[in-house]
């Protein structure tokens, strides 16, 4: 398979080489890294890459909105599971199917999520042992949202959602509680979290996107790459991109209730 440069490639599709280093950070064109650390592009690559740019000058489209396509295109092609089958799996069955699906061991993928393979098997086993980081690790490899991941079928879109509506998230790990405020394929990402004292997300992670963190009651504390440790109460709020890595809890001793917005949507 033959694997062009990243300066045939900027040629090609009329852009700089800078630019397909951007569109790489923001997760929307991934070129292989060879051993020696340069960039290479199979024919896919160069396909995608005339897309993405078709997109942004004629559509007129933010990187955005073209992650939130892509994503959506490649939802719909990645996974064999029907959404009746999806509602029937517990999250640990559907790792397993999509690692299967992959002809993935255990370990090949524990290796490549850098966690242990005792991890990755007692999860595909019970649904247990998986905080927010890892799920985040999967979500991102399976090219899914943490919400497709851990809930069934995305309810069609509907607005206003009611305080007693929206799909729920439980499995996040002890005391984390997520309602989504919105429903349906969005550009943003907005839940409600609540979270009790000492509830945390184990360790910090990244990912593509920007994100907005507002607190209705009780206190959050985050570590953002960059800014340092940032505490907030009521009616405070933060705004970060996401490929900062970050991590939070709850340092206080009453619950905390947030809201969280991602863009795209990418829990």
């Amino acid at each position: 398979m033959r694997r062009h440069k990243i300066s045939d490639v900027a040629k090609d599709v009329g852009v700089t080489p800078g630019t397909l280093r951007q569109w790489e950070q923001y997760g929307v064109l991934t070129p292989i890294r060879e051993p020696s650390g340069h960039r290479t592009y199979t024919a896919e690559h160069l396909d995608q890459a005339r897309q993405i740019a078709r997109m942004r000058s004629l559509g007129g489209l933010s990187l955005s909105e073209i992650k939130f396509r892509l994503n959506a295109e490649g939802r719909r092609n990645a996974s064999s599971i029907s959404l009746a089958e999806r509602e029937l799996l517990t999250v640990g069955e559907q790792i397993r199917r999509m690692r299967l699906k992959r002809k993935l061991s255990i370990q090949k993928l524990a290796d490549k999520l850098k966690v242990s393979a005792s991890t990755i098997s007692t999860f595909e086993r019970t649904s247990k042992g998986a905080g927010v980081k890892l799920l985040r690790a999967l979500a991102d490899f399976f090219g899914v949202t943490i919400t497709q991941l851990t809930t069934s079928a995305q309810p069609r879109g509907i607005a206003p959602v009611r305080k007693h509506e929206g799909q729920r998230i439980e499995t996040l790990g002890n005391g984390i509680h997520v309602r989504a405020l919105a429903t349906g394929e969005r550009l943003m990402d907005a839940k409600e979290w609540k979270l009790e004292p000492g509830a945390q997300s184990d360790g910090s992670y990244s990912h593509a996107g920007e994100e907005f963190v507002y607190v209705i009651s009780g206190s959050i504390q985050l570590n953002v790459e960059g800014l340092g440790v940032v505490k907030l109460g009521p009616r405070d709020s933060l705004y970060f991109e996401s490929t900062r890595k970050h991590s939070w809890i709850n340092p206080g001793d009453v619950p905390c209730t947030v809201v969280w917005v991602n863009t795209p949507a990418s829990f």
